[in-house]
């Protein structure tokens, strides 16, 4: 028995369809291959770097950070992990990290600081002037409602 010729519509989604599916076939470009697979720094290594560097013991600026053992053992074993930005913000005041050095902490971590975050102006101005002391810096942040820094837990 002849079968029935597909409706026009139908037979248009089954070729949007097959083109798509070729489309996501195909390989990706050597050069993004080539860029993926070259070797970069991860948050891990980046900050286990600067602990090394400064000398400091681990748990010192986990506790000085107000990062929990929980947390710092998942960034200490998984390449991967990226801890949020306020957590990263912290390690920086904790290891008393130029403007410079804190910058490329959060590149690691995937984060920048930017012009239009109030939280990120305040910390960038005390990390640029070279203050460190968590309680001044929360209180700039809390004055202008944002969140805080070194596990300080909001009310």
């Amino acid at each position: 028995m002849p079968r029935a010729p597909l409706p026009a519509d139908l037979r248009e989604a089954i070729d949007e369809f097959v083109r798509f599916r070729q489309l996501c076939a195909r390989e990706p470009p050597p050069d993004l291959v080539a860029l993926l697979a070259a070797p970069r720094t991860t948050f891990r290594d980046e900050l286990l770097g600067m602990i090394r560097s400064r000398g400091l013991v681990d748990s010192r600026v986990c506790a000085a950070a107000g990062v929990d053992r929980r947390h710092y053992s998942k960034i200490r074993n998984d390449p991967e992990c990226r801890p949020d930005k306020a957590t990263v913000v912290s390690f920086a005041i904790a290891l008393r990290l130029s403007f410079a050095e804190s910058e490329r902490l959060m590149r690691a971590a995937g984060h920048a600081f930017s012009d239009a975050s109030l939280f990120d102006l305040i910390c960038r101005f005390f990390l640029e002037n070279g203050e460190h002391d968590p309680f001044r810096i929360n209180d700039a942040l809390h004055a202008y409602g944002q969140p805080l820094v070194c596990g300080v837990a909001e009310d």
